[in-house]
């Protein structure tokens, strides 16, 4: 909170610096009335561009108001392109469900948190006035284009516009997720970066088209079949989303059979997505560890109810069959595509640093760090859980079974990396993970 009171404190006054300076300009322009009617037709682009975001995370945004800004630049220099942030912001809306929210018009700005709305035109208004002066240091002109010189320039305020607005976001995050704001930052530039480079050609035409007379009425055009590749990605994530909810959705009636072990998996998969935090994986990795823990039992649908609803000891042949789960899962996912690494921690996380796990018998590096942070948010989850036949541990019980397990059970720096996150965060972390899964559950009914 602190952290995003800094930057709007920062980044609004310079927005209205900004729109204090856009009006100066207009009262020296030649032609008054077509200077404001110029950045008319850019500020209501920037907000249908704005309006148009997508979210590919539950906690990631975008949209392709990175060519408006391009455009902006070009033709009507670094204090257009702050006012046109700020006085857009008021505008952008949404009319679609998107990260939980219902579906509808309305204003962002009236149902984001204050702190959230001034954050978010905060880190934009500095990224791209930050951008558009280095632009213009580096021999770049608004309303001017001479090859090479501006070319270069527009060069400098793609990659410093880019890279400011990065590391304001990723310092948030840094702050949030306890993790090294390095290593955010590197992922969120290779993640980002690429696409960002791709669109800039298309708003450095855009922009040179707002320098003739004609540009005003042809420069809209280019947003056609910018909204129609903004509709295929979208179609792209709807189903990417929905493939999700149908594996969440198998593993869910899986768990059903039990009341017991419902929102099991999604507990493991919140929980192994903290660890992987915790040990700084990259965000990909990350990604891949959660998906990994929620189908990590789904090996189980091939064990038949009497073992799996029993609530007294196993037998011998009972025990044998349910430690196949592991390998029957692998043989489920044998013609899916993922990763080696998610099929390979599906297929180990029930084995044991010491190697007196199943199904292979696979001790120390033989194993994954994925099967590895698995196996402790698994155990963690069970032993924190109500069963039939014994009430769930309490926490303090279930950190020192971990404890006593590492090096044993568990791979050590697995174990510790889970001890430090619940040392800091405790009860919180199991509060937020059950909170989690029981609105899946509830939304998966």
């Amino acid at each position: 909170m602190a952290y995003a009171g800094v930057v709007s404190a920062l980044g609004i006054p310079l927005g209205v610096y900004c729109l204090w300076r856009l009006i100066q300009n207009a009262l020296l322009a030649p032609d008054i009335s077509f200077y404001f009617v110029k950045f008319f037709v850019l500020l209501v682009m920037y907000v249908l561009c704005r309006s148009l975001f997508l979210y590919i995370r539950e906690d990631y945004a975008i949209d392709m108001s990175f060519i408006i800004n391009c455009a902006v630049i070009l033709s009507m220099g670094a204090y257009a392109g702050g006012a046109m942030v700020l006085l857009s912001t008021p505008f952008i809306f949404t009319t679609e469900k998107e990260a939980g929210q219902k579906g509808g018009f309305r204003l962002l700005m009236l149902h984001e948190e204050p702190i959230k709305t001034l954050f978010n035109t905060s880190i934009l208004v500095l990224s791209i006035v930050v951008g558009g002066r280095l632009y213009e240091v580096s021999g770049g002109a608004s309303g001017v284009w001479i090859l090479p010189d501006t070319l270069w320039a527009s060069i400098v305020f793609i990659i410093s516009s880019v890279v400011v607005n990065l590391i304001l976001i990723t310092g948030l995050f840094a702050l949030m997720a306890h993790q090294s704001f390095f290593r955010m930052l590197l992922a969120q530039i290779k993640e980002y970066f690429p696409s960002m480079l791709a669109c800039a050609p298309i708003g450095i035409f855009m922009g040179v088209l707002m320098m003739s007379g004609s540009g005003v009425y042809l420069a809209p055009l280019f947003l056609m079949p910018l909204l129609l590749a903004r509709y295929s990605f979208k179609l792209y994530l709807n189903s990417k989303r929905n493939y999700y909810v149908m594996i969440r959705t198998l593993t869910a009636a899986i768990e059903a059979k039990d009341q017991y072990t419902e929102g099991h998996s999604r507990r493991v998969e919140l929980y192994a997505g903290k660890i992987a935090a915790q040990l700084k994986f990259s965000a990909e990795q990350i990604d891949q560890v959660r998906m990994a823990a929620m189908l990590h039992d789904i090996g189980k649908i091939g064990v038949g109810d009497m073992i799996l609803t029993k609530t007294g000891a196993l037998t011998q042949e009972e025990f044998v069959k349910i430690r196949e789960h592991p390998v029957i899962g692998l043989h489920i996912l044998r013609e899916v595509n993922f990763p080696s690494e998610v099929k390979e921690a599906i297929l180990h996380h029930h084995e044991r640093y010491d190697g007196k796990g199943y199904p292979d018998g696979t001790k120390g590096d033989e194993v994954s760090m994925f099967a590895y942070v698995l196996g402790v948010a698994d155990a963690f989850d069970a032993m924190t859980s109500d069963r039939p036949y014994r009430a769930g541990m309490p926490l303090e019980q279930a950190l020192e079974e971990i404890r006593k397990g590492s090096g044993k059970q568990f791979h050590p720096t697995v174990a510790q990396a889970f001890l430090d996150l619940m040392a800091r965060e405790g009860e919180a972390v199991m509060n937020s993970v059950r909170q989690d899964a029981q609105k899946e559950l509830v939304a998966l009914e």
